[in-house]
């Protein structure tokens, strides 16, 4: 800490030359005085001369008293005031003081007279009588304004300024030591004014002014008795620009110096100067040091306590510790902040145990120090870094915020409850945390991340617009935030899974080059190629998956960039490929999340290309190995029309009963009723079937879908004799899809339905269709017979 003006040397204050001996040099009265009375005179001055000033109070009183009327009255009344003032009796001094200027207003020592005064004021201020101070002004005032060129007028001067810093005026106090030391370079004052003007300017932040003061002062008066401390101020106005390294010299010169009574205050600046210079080891064995060279120094306490805390700074834990461990020991006034710097020393090295039993035994003694909110906070960071109680330390962050909502540590507490919150995947409590701190800290320089903890908890709720929204809100109101590309990042993952596509690549196009991680590259690179394939731009989306895998090859998301990018293959049709790439997830990664759904897709695979057994084969390992994924439904119905393809109909009914039971909710039942359908028409189980049929129609399909469904409903109720029946769904099927693939069979099944509904000719004509219209289908030669 700095150096404070009331700790100056006592050899600083003010001091200057009596008027006595031009007092008692003076003319002689006019009348003609006893030998006797000129010699009591004499006496008196003499004492006061010798500095005997409580001897030549009695002697002056004795004068007065003996001589009221002597001619010389008002020039002992004054310097019995002087020497009262000397003797430290100021209201006797004041009051000897006022009866010259009151009774003697033309008298030739008024100047004098108001000088002094305005010490003694002056003194009484000083000592207590604050008020003082404002009488002090007035009467050097009054001085300055009636002698503006008397001999006294340095003297007064420095009074006036110094009653102004007393009072807190230190512009004008440097205003007026900087007259008289411009204007008076030979007064004896000189030295005074100079400190004092330079400690003025030091304490206004004047740090320039303050040096050429002080240089000043030191060329002029090097061997002063002040010399070595202004040594140590210049220190400080060096201290004060920034140049820390300058400034440790002259602090190093003056802590030197034994015999400087401020050796140890100078030791511990130079000290500071090395830790603003970041030579922590240093800066904290110079601290340390001092109760080694100064035993009995008040300081002990304050120097170890920064030593511990350049120690912990230096990554020095251990030494940290050690010094701090005498504070501890001792329970002095810095117990508290001891104990945060030795807690802190024990959170790095890894004994998260020791420093909670430091802390609650300090806290346990120092309830109700200016600390306690940052001893709270110590024990709430050792509890989080302790893993079994981790979850206990978001409520002590949250206590800490609400019990001292006014620390200047309440937003960190907060910040770390939201988080640690978000971290153990309690989103919702996160979020909570997070409002708070709104409500509470938003001016706070940690709400840009607390924004991104209520960002990423929403997203976790998949609150999807909310997330969105705050993602979005970062990006507008922190613009040169280091973090923006990765807001931007979880942006653009919010819009993918939105199905925002579009959007997606708006957001990271612009993003990709600024990411330097590549795991946020690869991630970046995965999302554009995700979008890319929903948007059916294969080749980009190819492009950007290995982009993606080329960045972190074997990142968190690479897995899932392999699966995307044989997604984006086997949509182009290179199915060989995609079940390579698709392989090489497997191999690469035997322990990925992903498993499930990369066999699935080689179950997919297939049967798309019609490798029915492999497909079957790759179905029921997947519903083997995974029973839980997410991916049984589509599994399952992968599975069923699998098991149809190779007319294993039954096993077919099996899959997509498991689905319908299983998954009565899903997207997905529809399909499977269908499926189900199916395979029950070809197992005569047409009443089933068409129940299974007519409950997919009613999901209101299209297309080949539709026609396909109309087909078998059609099969089954011939399969029941129902041909009339039969017949209004085939004809459905043709007026609805006239370009059907199966109309073929569709006419086919239509004629002979009619014809079993004995109509000939009605039937003739659709057997002629059929012939007709698609002479290259199997049925075609057997309809002309017809």
């Amino acid at each position: 800490m700095r150096l404070t003006r009331q700790e100056r040397s006592g050899c600083a204050t003010t001091a200057f030359a009596f008027v006595l001996l031009s007092l008692i040099c003076g003319e002689l009265p006019a009348q003609e005085p006893t030998a006797a009375v000129n010699q009591q005179y004499r006496e008196a001055a003499d004492l006061q001369r010798g500095n005997q000033f409580e001897l030549a109070v009695a002697a002056w009183n004795d004068f007065l008293a003996r001589n009221p009327d002597h001619p010389d009255v008002p020039v002992a009344t004054l310097n019995l005031g002087i020497c009262y003032l000397k003797s430290k009796q100021y209201d006797k001094a004041l009051a000897s003081l006022n009866r010259v200027i009151q009774k003697h207003p033309d008298h030739p020592f008024r100047d004098a007279a108001l000088l002094y005064l305005g010490a003694t004021q002056f003194s009484l201020g000083r000592a207590g009588q604050r008020e003082q101070y404002a009488e002090a002004v007035k009467t050097l005032d009054t001085l300055l304004r009636e002698f503006p060129k008397g001999r006294y007028l340095p003297q007064a001067l420095y009074y006036r300024a110094e009653c102004d810093y007393s009072l807190g005026d230190k512009q004008n106090a440097a205003k007026l030591y900087n007259r008289l030391v411009s204007e008076f370079p030979d007064n004896s004052l000189l030295p005074d004014a100079l400190y004092a003007l330079g400690v003025a300017q030091e304490e206004l932040g004047q740090f320039q002014a303050a040096g050429a003061t002080y240089d000043r002062f030191l060329k002029a008066s090097p061997n002063h008795p002040l010399a070595i401390e202004v040594s140590m101020r210049r220190g400080e106005t060096l201290f004060g620009i920034g140049q820390y390294q300058q400034a440790a010299s002259w602090f190093a010169k003056a802590a030197a110096r034994d015999d400087f009574r401020l050796a140890d205050h100078a030791l511990m600046r130079q000290a500071a100067c090395l830790a603003q210079l970041r030579q922590y080891a240093k800066a904290a064995d110079l601290y340390a040091s001092l109760a080694k060279r100064f035993l009995n120094s008040s300081r002990i306490e304050e120097a170890n306590l920064a030593a511990g805390k350049c120690y912990y700074l230096a990554e020095n834990w251990d030494a940290s510790r050690s010094v701090l461990s005498q504070i501890i020991a001792a329970r002095g006034p810095s117990l508290p902040e001891a104990t945060h710097w030795s807690a802190r020393s024990l959170l790095k090295q890894g004994k998260p145990d020791e420093a909670i039993a430091l802390l609650e035994k300090t806290l346990s003694e120092a309830g109700g120090s200016p600390l306690e909110a940052q001893l709270r906070l110590d024990l709430a960071d050792a509890t989080y870094e302790t893993p079994k109680l981790r979850g206990i330390s978001i409520t002590l962050y949250a206590d800490v915020a609400k019990k001292f909502p006014d620390n200047p540590v309440a937003d960190s507490a907060l910040y770390m409850a939201a988080f640690t919150a978000l971290q153990l995947g309690d989103h919702a409590s996160a979020l909570s945390h997070a409002e708070q701190f709104f409500e509470n800290h938003g001016s706070s320089s940690l709400l840009p991340d607390v924004v991104a903890i209520a960002a990423e908890a929403a997203l976790q709720l998949n609150r999807l617009d909310e997330a969105q929204r705050r993602y979005e809100d970062l990006v507008g109101r922190y613009p040169n935030h280091p973090d923006v590309p990765t807001w931007q990042l979880r942006r653009g993952s919010i819009l993918y899974m939105q199905k925002r596509y579009e959007r997606v690549l708006d957001a990271i196009r612009p993003i990709v080059g600024r990411l330097r991680s590549p795991t946020a590259q690869a991630e970046a690179y995965y999302l554009l190629g995700g979008s890319l394939v929903e948007m059916q731009q294969f080749d980009a989306a190819i492009a950007s998956i290995e982009s993606s895998l080329r960045a972190d090859p074997g990142g968190r998301q690479a897995d899932g960039a392999m699966l995307v990018l044989a997604d984006a293959l086997r949509r182009k049709g290179d199915h060989a490929h995609a079940r390579t790439i698709i392989g090489r997830l497997i191999a690469t990664f035997p322990k990925s999340a992903l498993l499930d759904q990369a066999n699935y897709w080689l179950a997919e695979l297939a049967y798309n290309d019609g490798d029915m057994p492999t497909a079957v084969e790759g179905y029921e390992a997947m519903l083997r190995e995974w029973p839980k994924s997410r991916f049984v439904p589509d599994a399952l119905i992968g599975l069923g029309w699998a098991r149809l393809s190779e007319k294993q109909y039954a096993d077919a009914q099996k899959a997509f009963d498991r689905l319908i039971a299983e998954f009565p909710e899903d997207d997905l039942v529809a399909q499977a009723r269908f499926g189900r359908g199916t395979a029950r028409q070809q197992l005569n189980q047409f009443e089933p079937a068409i129940e299974d049929i007519e409950a997919f129609l009613a999901t209101k399909p299209s297309g080949k879908e539709k026609s396909d469904a109309l087909y078998v409903l059609g099969l089954c109720r011939i399969g029941l004799g129902r041909e009339e029946e039969a017949v209004a769904a085939f004809e459905a099927l043709l007026a609805e899809d006239p370009k059907y693939p199966g109309a073929d069979k569709t006419l086919y099944e239509l004629a002979w339905a009619l014809k079993s509904l004995d109509k000939p000719r009605e039937a003739a004509q659709r057997f002629s269709e059929l012939a007709r219209m698609h002479p290259n289908s199997v049925l075609a030669a057997e309809s002309l017979f017809h």
